[in-house]
């Protein structure tokens, strides 16, 4: 149930947010398809899930972050490569969670 106290924003604080999204889109059509998330309580943020390493890395090349803002962390048995950058006034974070490779694995006979 909402809480009255605090109104969430309405879908138009969003705008910015899904125009960049939009714009993204028309100028790069071959994009790697993604999981995109625009939230209400982060009208100024776009959150962009891939789940490979070189659909990542198109889209980190395509909005221009620098390579030296990409984190790079293990944890379990996934890698994470995230990066931010921002067209216009919109925050857009670009992520991609995939399985760790061991490198005993790669090199198995």
């Amino acid at each position: 149930m909402p809480d009255p106290t605090h109104p969430k924003p309405p879908l138009t604080a969003q705008t910015d947010a899904l125009r960049a999204l939009l714009r993204i889109a028309e100028l790069h059509p071959s994009l790697p398809g993604a999981y995109v998330v625009a939230h209400n309580l982060m009208p100024d943020r776009v959150d962009v899930q891939l789940d490979t390493p070189s659909a990542w890395e198109s889209w980190r090349e395509i909005l221009n972050a620098p390579t030296g803002s990409a984190t790079h962390r293990t944890f379990d048995n996934r890698r994470h490569l995230e990066c931010v950058t921002a067209v216009g006034k919109t925050a857009i974070r670009v992520y991609a969670v995939f399985p760790h490779i061991h490198d005993t694995d790669a090199g198995a006979v």
